[in-house]
């Protein structure tokens, strides 16, 4: 299999950050649906703040049946993701100004080992440990550029700041890019902060999502 060269550019722009500018580099191999190594590193404007990541994951066996992977990262995080996309938001930042998610900044380091033994099935077990920081509500005072909506976008509520160590345990069944003729996929997830792993934060959280697509 051949593996390339892979240049990172996005950009994004919601009422914390403002205008972002993504760029990076991975080393990606055709048919793996992640990076072997890849780094990234991005400028909030409106906070003046560097954000970034860095990780691999390394593919087991011929055929491939297991992985293992690790990232470390400083980012603006959401826990409004599975809602609505990144360029949806962005979109509706830049010409509604309206900001459909919540945020707060997260910097750590996480480890996952996956076991995919078909192309419709796939199970995962995450660990990690995230520093978590509240953005202030006055941050979105200076991302104002937008072309329409509301005089403000509103405020960004804030978050217990502290320590979270976390296990996830993930699952699914079909295929990961669903097929343009039309197929299905079904996720469970559950997490689980504190217990074992300690920390700040003590809670858990279950999570199923189901995605089907139709081909007319």
């Amino acid at each position: 299999e051949e593996a390339r060269v892979i240049l990172i550019g996005n950009f994004r722009y919601n009422r914390v950050d403002g205008a972002t500018p993504v760029a990076g580099v991975a080393f990606k191999r055709e048919p793996d649906p992640e990076p072997l190594v890849y780094a990234e590193a991005a400028y909030a404007i409106a906070r003046e703040r560097w954000l970034g990541a860095a990780g691999f994951e390394t593919p087991i066996g011929d055929p491939v049946r297991f992985r293992l992977g690790a990232d470390i990262y400083r980012r603006t995080a959401s826990e409004d993701v599975w809602i609505v996309g990144e360029s949806e938001n962005t979109l509706f930042a830049l010409f509604a100004r309206t900001d459909y998610r919540d945020y707060y900044e997260a910097e750590g380091v996480a480890g996952r080992a996956i076991w995919e033994p078909g192309r419709d099935a796939w199970l995962e077990l995450h660990a990690g440990v995230e520093e978590h920081r509240s953005l202030a509500a006055l941050a979105r005072a200076r991302t104002r550029v937008s072309l329409g909506g509301n005089d403000r976008f509103r405020d960004n509520p804030t978050v217990d700041d502290g320590t979270e160590g976390l296990l996830r345990v993930s699952a699914r069944a079909g295929p990961r890019v669903l097929p343009k003729t039309g197929g299905s996929r079904a996720t469970l997830r559950y997490a689980r902060a504190g217990g074992p792993m300690g920390r700040d934060f003590d809670h858990g959280r279950r999570r199923a999502t189901l995605h089907g697509s139709r081909w007319l």
